[in-house]
């Protein structure tokens, strides 16, 4: 605004020292007619000048900031989607920008050490009865003092074994990611092996997919990113000069450079 002031002051000094000879001369013409102090021009020294006339008026000044920023989700509300186990893809159900549902499939994926731990618990779990069964009787047994003490004792250290590989096994399989249901469907004559399966653990877009059909995925390496869009984080970069005009509980307007018409 100061310089705004000065440069018709400066255009005008310059004007009348050329026009007057550095007020030595004296003005005739119309200009000779003009008070002291103020330089009178004709029409055809206005447009060969170029100059315009306008009437100077007040006005508030803007107090708008248009700053850049990004737009980020909420970290609170984003997942990385990745196996626990080695593994082949063997099906993909969602690519990146799709909608996805709570527990809905991501990815179905065929896992060799998963299936070696699954036919562990059903080896430990066949065991487990058989072992519980023979105590059941030896107990009978024992009562009616049909077996010895001994007898008795081993049956009861085999059932405790065997009780205890069981856990082992299935300790395994929870670490793979298996549910409690999922375990005891193992037993079912539909079971398929090795087959583990990667759900979305929340309802919203995915951003990034990074598998495909028979690719090998290691354990723990991400093969999808999922977001809840519906709370979003905005970054506004303000520069140390404008930091004076940004006041808390301001309103703020933000348009994405893709959509300008789309505001928040």
């Amino acid at each position: 605004m100061r310089l705004a002031r000065l440069f018709p002051v400066f255009l005008l000094l310059s004007f009348t020292t050329l026009a007057c000879g550095g007020g030595n001369m004296k003005a005739s013409g119309p200009a000779a007619k003009a008070e002291v102090g103020v330089l009178v021009l004709t029409p055809e020294q206005v447009a060969n000048a170029g100059l315009s006339m306008a009437v100077v008026g007040a006005r508030k000044a803007s107090e708008n900031l248009r700053l850049p920023g990004t737009l980020a989700a909420d970290p609170q509300r984003l997942w990385r989607v990745s196996p626990v186990v080695d593994g082949v893809v063997e099906e993909v159900g969602a690519m990146a920008h799709d909608v996805v549902r709570k527990g809905q499939v991501l990815a179905r994926l065929r896992s060799a050490s998963l299936g070696e731990a699954q036919v562990a618990w059903l080896e430990a779990r066949s065991k487990a009865r058989l072992a519980t069964a023979d105590r059941e009787r030896s107990l009978v047994l024992r009562k009616d003092g049909v077996v010895s003490e001994s007898h008795w004792l081993r049956v009861d250290a085999e059932y405790q074994r065997a009780g205890g590989a069981l856990e082992q096994a299935e300790r395994r399989l929870v670490l793979a990611g298996m549910t409690a249901e999922q375990i005891v469907a193992l037993e079912s004559t539909e079971r398929s092996l090795g087959e583990m399966t990667l759900r979305s653990p929340a309802s919203g877009v995915v951003l990034a997919s990074t598998v495909s059909r028979g690719q090998s995925v290691s354990a723990g390496e991400d093969a999808f990113e999922v977001a809840d869009l519906s709370v979003l984080w905005v970054t506004v970069h303000v520069p140390v000069a404008s930091l004076t005009q940004v006041m808390r509980g301001a309103k703020a307007t933000v348009r994405v450079s893709g959509n300008p018409q789309s505001n928040w």
